[in-house]
């Protein structure tokens, strides 16, 4: 009566008592060992795909835009177009897989310029030494008030301020030769 079932019907696990327990058994251990990390491992080299290029999707910028306006990508890079609405600049995060050619700034990115609808090389730009030619003609015009009206005989008792625009020069120095 029970030959379908190989006479036990007890060790059946499936509702119609059509297949023995060792064979849902067997099933069952091949699909968690095998087949389950092959399909996880799958689907999250294709979920890891998705995200990367809707992400690069999403971080590109347009090669046109409103004449004079800047675009920024939601990772930070930013176009500005020129009066044609053409790129003018670019500033990126990214160095493209090529770090020797992508000097970075304080803020971790470079500057490409555009001409003639080419993108130009990468560079950075270095505010310490302008700030420091500032910081040096500051302070040498403070010197030269100072010393003026010891020349002139007025009589201002602002010597004191020979020390600390001094040392300003100096900085101003550090910050233009490095």
């Amino acid at each position: 009566m029970f030959a379908y079932c190989m006479n036990n019907p007890v060790n059946m696990s499936d509702p119609t008592g059509s297949w023995p327990k060792w064979i849902e058994t067997a099933a069952s251990w091949l699909n968690n060992t095998f087949i389950q990390p092959v399909k996880d491992f799958f689907s999250t080299l294709k979920q890891n795909n998705v995200v990367n290029a809707s992400s690069n999707d999403a971080n590109r910028r347009p090669y046109t835009g409103e004449p004079g306006s800047t675009y920024t990508a939601p990772n930070g890079d930013s176009r500005t177009y020129g009066p044609d609405g053409t790129p003018k600049h670019d500033y990126d995060h990214n160095d493209h897989g090529r770090p020797d050619k992508h000097p970075h700034d304080p803020n971790g990115g470079h500057n490409h310029d555009w001409k003639y609808g080419v993108r130009g090389p990468a560079y950075s730009i270095r505010w310490e030494p302008i700030a420091g030619a500032v910081l040096v003609m500051v302070c040498a015009i403070g010197i030269a008030v100072a010393v003026a009206d010891d020349a002139t005989g007025i009589g201002v008792a602002d010597d004191f301020l020979l020390g600390p625009l001094s040392a300003g020069v100096r900085e101003g120095l550090i910050l233009i030769f490095g």
